[in-house]
């Protein structure tokens, strides 16, 4: 995927570490109620399995939900609740063909208003922030841009070839909402396995 930048902020830790967690104590849902003190509960729960650091995640919504999404994580990153390292967007970018769980009339491409006001919340976040693409339903100029700001790009739900993996660091949840690789068609999981992420 590109010689970009590599994660270097992610903390090291001697506890569990959580990619992706949607919902933990209670079955707070973040999706259903992106807000700091759903983060909290997420939190809290998690660290009674021995999670001591959590990317909560927020799956496709319609319109520009994620940015609240974002304001949310933000927000219980400054409050200092313990374990945040930022917010894994999964959400809305993906590929039509490939929605799994997520709501397929929520999925759609990159927009110019997106790409300005994800710049604009990664400009001084004070943690990660990943984003999951189907690359190759985007145009690449939005993707550079992005990635260019600090956002880290995943590829996921996607049906991308090599290709389109210009400006994305690896993949989410590798082998689910992918196609399987080909001898004619090695695709995303082949270049994750085998390239120089």
């Amino acid at each position: 995927m590109s010689s970009q930048r590599r994660i270097t902020n992610y903390p090291r830790t001697t506890g569990y570490e959580r990619q992706v967690l949607y919902g933990a104590f209670f079955f707070t849902q973040f999706n259903f109620t992106p807000t700091a003190e759903a983060i909290e509960k997420n939190s809290w729960g998690a660290r009674q399995d021995g999670t001591t650091h959590i990317l909560t995640t927020f799956i496709a919504a319609h319109g520009k939900v994620y940015l609240q999404a974002i304001a949310a994580a933000r927000q219980s990153i400054q409050n200092g609740i313990s374990g945040i390292t930022g917010i894994h967007l999964e959400d809305p970018f993906l590929s039509p063909a490939r929605p799994g769980i997520s709501d397929p009339s929520a999925i759609r491409p990159l927009e110019e208003d997106d790409v300005v006001a994800l710049k604009r919340k990664a400009r001084d976040f004070p943690g990660i922030i990943l984003l999951t693409i189907a690359p190759e339903c985007q145009k690449p100029s939005y993707l550079k841009r992005l990635s260019t700001s600090g956002i880290i790009l995943f590829a996921g739900h996607s049906e991308a070839a090599m290709a389109d993996l210009a400006y994305t660091q690896d993949a989410t949840h590798l082998w689910n909402a992918m196609p399987a690789s080909t001898s004619r068609n090695p695709g995303l999981i082949s270049e994750v396995l085998g390239g120089d992420r």
